[in-house]
């Protein structure tokens, strides 16, 4: 697989990792942790380069353990939330989420959200390829978001698998991406994710899970409909309208946000695709439940930084 391109390729950079200043440098790349080294002789290192809106991380620990540990004063304290895919390249690490453990093995992914209490233990070996997401790209595009996030997705076979060559292919060939390719290759790492998470996250569904999946798919069926709304969801399903965003709250979003963010997620693969080349702007805001083309624009450009027409004629640069 090649990326080669005539125009710019993005840069990459490399910090080595020290242990005296190992906390500092781990939540100035990633966020604020309690950080513990043990058997920690030979520098780290971690090359960083930017897909678009998301940040690629590939950190190497060659020796000795490290448990990271994001605590609630931590998460009370901090100035910015993520979420990070971590795709293990090499070693094992443990998680602890929430009090539900799992061993992460080579190949496998798992997505931590920082808003959330956890704890991750590596190997004395641990080669890890890590994505910080800002929140609005994985909301409204993952179902039962809540559910996949500290859950183990198995990176040996299914989409886990395909989703985890993905990554590692994209940051073996960052140094030859550009800005473009490189944006393009993130939504498609995005939305297998979208794919792999309900196949292979290692996690059962409670009643309230299997209540607000049949949920998700509702108002996917209706996205047309510019009708729908959190009153007719919570009537189509004999539940409160408080109920309704109680389940949603799990998600951090509401109701409305998750419907408004699911129509401008189809809308924007709509105008990356060439078979909706043939429909005006407008007609795809439309299709997909606006009710005008102002509010669409607005709303598109606050998710996205960047218009519709932007995104559409980059397509075809």
């Amino acid at each position: 697989m090649s990326f080669d391109s005539q125009q710019q390729p993005l840069p990459r950079r490399r910090i080595v990792m020290r242990k005296e200043h190992l906390a500092e440098q781990i939540a100035a790349l990633f966020t604020e942790f309690e950080v513990t080294c043990r058997d920690w002789q030979q520098d780290g290192e971690v090359l960083i380069t930017s897909l678009g809106d998301l940040e690629l991380l590939r950190t190497r620990f060659p020796q000795g353990e490290v448990l990271v540990h994001r605590t609630q004063r931590l998460i009370d304290h901090s100035q910015r939330h993520f979420y990070y895919v971590c795709c293990l390249i090499s070693g094992y690490a443990d998680l602890d989420y929430q009090g539900a453990q799992t061993v992460l093995q080579a190949n496998d992914i798992a997505l931590l959200d920082s808003a959330q209490e956890y704890a991750m233990a590596s190997s004395r070996v641990f080669d890890a390829i890590w994505i910080a997401t800002p929140r609005h790209r994985l909301e409204g595009r993952i179902a039962n978001l809540a559910r996949m996030v500290g859950a183990r997705i198995v990176g040996q076979s299914g989409s886990g698998r395909l989703a985890s060559v993905l990554i590692q292919e994209i940051e073996q060939q960052a140094p030859t991406l550009t800005e473009e390719s490189g944006m393009r290759l993130a939504n498609a790492l995005l939305d297998l994710l979208a794919g792999a998470a309900p196949i292979t996250a290692e996690r059962a569904l409670s009643r309230s899970d299997q209540l607000l999946r049949r949920i998700h798919h509702y108002i996917e069926e209706r996205l047309t409909d510019s009708a729908l709304s959190p009153q007719t969801v919570a009537a189509a399903h004999a539940i409160s309208v408080r109920y309704l965003n109680r389940l949603f709250a799990r998600e951090q979003t509401s109701t409305a946000k998750w419907i408004l963010a699911r129509r401008l997620e189809r809308s924007r693969r709509q105008l990356e695709q060439s078979e909706f080349d043939h429909q005006t702007i407008g007609t795809i805001a439309m299709n997909n439940g606006f009710n005008d083309i102002s509010t669409f624009n607005r709303a598109f450009k606050a998710r996205y930084a960047l218009t519709p027409r932007s995104l559409r004629n980059k397509g075809h640069d």
